[in-house]
């Protein structure tokens, strides 16, 4: 199961792991295939909501949904077969009960990269309902966060969506290390796969009991040679261009802001 924040390459990333012969990875199925969870983004579901008969109690007169989610759960309980998402990282727990034994790869970009491309695309701003979102975390889980979420300004309301869902992967990771036979989670930065992309594969591909393909690597390398195509699921593109764009698209003191208020968590990153 691969989590990204939006506009972090996961579609690439997802069709990187599809290049392998024997690797299935869905796109988004439960946002694309449920009226569940994007309404429900960003609240928590535990793994002792979970129940046997209905999954979770929200879930209960959503027959259609719990149908689908036990027919994804058989269909990804096969070798080689996963997802990716965009959201769910405040139900990990609760997934990992409607998906056991499914290994967890947190896919991650520079948050200042995010940032720009989402505010390119005004639109996602409204899709998305950051502001309604973050609005409503902070009124649930205000108290307990060690930060102040902002949310008046679109740029502010994607640092502390970004900030939201690392610290929630966070929550995850410290929980599942807690638990007897859980399988440790895979991080894997987009900015790692596009500078040696045999290094992360490697890494990512033993994780989930499998070796890199050369279709793969041959994949990734026609990705960067192609022509930069930039609609709002393109996998071709200019690698500089993806990397480095937000420097001259940001304004400097959006920038500032972003690197004040995400400090800590791109030092863990490594985002300088």
């Amino acid at each position: 199961m691969v989590f990204a924040h939006h506009r972090s390459g996961s579609n690439f990333f997802g069709d990187v792991l599809e290049a392998h012969p024997a690797v299935a990875c869905l796109n988004e199925p439960l946002t694309m295939h449920t009226s569940v969870f994007l309404p429900r983004d960003l609240v928590r579901w535990s793994a002792d909501e979970y129940s046997g008969d209905i999954l979770h109690p929200e879930l209960a007169g959503m027959s259609t949904a719990v149908d689908f989610l036990e027919s994804l759960a058989g269909y990804t309980s096969q070798p080689g077969r996963g997802f990716k998402e965009t959201l769910g990282f405040e139900k990990l727990g609760w997934l990992d009960r409607v998906f056991p034994g499914r290994r967890v790869i947190l896919y991650v970009r520079d948050p200042r990269a995010v940032i720009n491309s989402v505010l390119s695309r005004p639109y996602m701003l409204k899709k998305w309902g950051y502001r309604t979102t973050i609005a409503r975390y902070q009124h649930l889980y205000g108290a307990e966060i060690p930060f102040r979420l902002e949310y008046e300004t679109p740029l502010d309301q994607l640092i502390s969506s970004w900030q939201v869902r690392w610290y929630e992967a966070q929550r995850y990771v410290a929980e599942s290390r807690q638990r007897p036979g859980a399988l440790p989670v895979t991080l894997l930065r987009f900015e790692d796969l596009m500078a040696d992309p045999e290094a992360a594969l490697r890494r990512v591909m033993r994780s989930i009991g499998s070796d890199v393909h050369p279709d793969q690597l041959r994949f990734v390398e026609q990705s960067h040679s192609g022509p930069s195509r930039g609609g709002d699921y393109s996998t071709v593109r200019d690698p500089q261009k993806v990397l480095n764009a937000w420097r001259t698209r940001l304004a400097a003191d959006d920038i500032d802001r972003i690197s004040r208020r995400l400090r800590r968590e791109m030092e863990v990153l490594g985002y300088e």
